[in-house]
């Protein structure tokens, strides 16, 4: 195996990636929710309160990294709850099922990370949900004792 050296100062000038190399952040949208109960008792997706952004991507090329951390309370012994991304009015993500986060016991409390990666290809503002939906309808609160966040990421591609 070789090892390479590079000189501290080859890497102070590069202002770019070269071409067919991305993965450089681009811009950053972000918002979190604190202590917005919102009490969620249904086997149809709905969205989550106050999880939506919009975001301009900067090039048709760009894909966006998408992350939401979801803070849960189980109140009576629910199985769990399933998850969908839209971009728009698009479905993008969907976990499969309604109980991929699923619970022990009541009054159980978690915070899940979901993350996709979208690849728009558009340069118009977007804007991306996160929708939610209980198994067999039984009630979770989103959100009641803790802080959820939602971040979107413009990536170069």
């Amino acid at each position: 195996m070789a090892i390479i050296t590079l000189k501290n100062n080859s890497l102070s000038s590069v202002t770019e990636l070269p071409a067919g190399v991305g993965g450089k952040v681009l811009q950053v949208s972000d918002m979190a929710i604190i202590s917005s109960t919102q009490a969620v008792a249904t086997t149809t997706y709905t969205d989550l309160t106050g999880f939506n952004i919009s975001i301009t991507p900067s090039s048709t090329s760009s894909k966006i990294f998408m992350c939401a951390n979801i803070e849960t309370h189980a109140p009576s012994n629910p199985r769990g709850y399933g998850l969908k991304f839209f971009r728009n009015t698009t479905e993008i993500y969907g976990s499969g099922q309604l109980y991929s986060i699923f619970y022990i016991s009541t009054s159980e409390r978690q915070i899940a990370s979901w993350n996709y990666i979208d690849s728009p290809n558009t340069t118009s503002s977007t804007t991306y949900k996160v929708q939610v939906a209980t198994y067999n309808g039984q009630t979770l609160n989103f959100n009641q004792a803790s802080e959820s966040t939602f971040y979107l990421m413009e990536i170069a591609g």
